[in-house]
């Protein structure tokens, strides 16, 4: 890269500000210039404000926040509630507010004694013209160029070149902040995503169902058992149960045949409710009913004979 271009008006070029900002290495003159300029420092502190952000991903610190019809395409998706607006899209909208409250006016500065001057002289010189002599524009740095006619060369002063320059110069600094803050608006977005998707879980469909009442020697117990099955094709008995009595020794949940002959343990119940895998072996249609025992703390594998609970799933 020419050095000699970057301090075109003395500062460096708002390319070479921005890699300095990410941590690049740029040509020695500009690095010397940066280090010397207050102005050009200035530039690569702020847009370092701005790398930061959007490498750290954190919530409330983000340099423009994710649209609200993004977060509705996303809720839309997912199937969430439409008055559920994650904490994290509050704090960066916040976030954006203040930073939009803080910018800089962009109404136009009051034309300067040099502009003043120009506009003086061209004013003179068209009223001077003679009658039939054609005047060819003067291009300024907001004009575009004629479409006809020839260009008085070296008319555009000094002045008129470094506003020229520093337009320039806000341009390439607003598209790299919009770059970046595009890049951190992906990753907030796709965080958000993926955090409600776990936190929902994966989908399942419910196969069958059972209430499960109380054997004689249980009064009062009482509970259900669903059989669902996940995504990935595991299949699962979920049992819920509640009882006044204490059980001797451990709660056990097992599957067993319509004429109670064949029987299989699926696990242990603690508390009121459990999730247990149905072995992959197993056809539902031999094994209906779902039984929860109590169980002595004999070391015998077998049924105690001891039901708490019994019920026949259904589709």
């Amino acid at each position: 890269m020419n050095s000699e271009l970057n301090h075109d008006g003395g500062h460096s070029d708002p390319d070479v500000l921005a890699l300095l900002a990410m941590g690049e290495t740029v040509p020695d003159a500009d690095a010397r210039h940066v280090e010397s300029c207050a102005a050009c420092e200035r530039e690569v502190t702020e847009l370092g404000r701005v790398v930061n952000l959007a490498r750290a991903g954190t919530s409330g610190g983000f340099a423009e926040a994710p649209s609200s019809d993004v977060w509705s395409r996303i809720s839309a998706d997912l199937g969430l509630a439409g008055d559920v607006v994650p904490p994290s899209i509050r704090r960066a909208n916040a976030a954006a507010a203040a930073v939009a409250s803080a910018a800089p006016s962009t109404e136009a500065a009051p034309a300067s004694e040099a502009d003043s001057a120009e506009e003086a002289d061209s004013a003179e010189e068209h009223a001077a013209a003679p009658a039939g002599h054609t005047l060819h524009a003067v291009p300024r740095a907001s004009d575009s160029p004629p479409l006809t006619g020839s260009v008085r060369t070296g008319s555009m002063s000094a002045g008129t070149g470094e506003r020229a320059r520093r337009r320039r110069g806000a341009s390439k600094r607003g598209r790299w902040i919009s770059l970046v803050a595009a890049a951190a608006a992906v990753v907030i977005v796709g965080g958000i995503a993926i955090t409600a998707s776990l936190q929902r879980g994966p989908s399942v469909e419910v196969l069958a169902a059972a209430e499960l009442g109380a054997l004689p020697d249980w009064e009062g117990a009482a509970g259900d058992a669903v059989v669902e099955l996940s995504d990935d094709g595991e299949r699962n008995v979920v049992v819920t149960m509640a009882s006044d009595g204490a059980v001797d020794g451990y709660r056990e949940v097992w599957l067993i045949s319509e004429d109670l002959s064949a029987l299989v343990s699926v696990g242990v119940l603690e508390g009121e409710n459990g999730r247990f895998v149905i072995p992959a072996g197993i056809d539902l249609e031999d094994y209906p009913i779902v039984d929860v025992s109590d169980e002595p703390l004999d070391g015998n594998p077998d049924h105690s004979g001891n039901s708490i609970v019994r019920g026949t799933l259904e589709s």
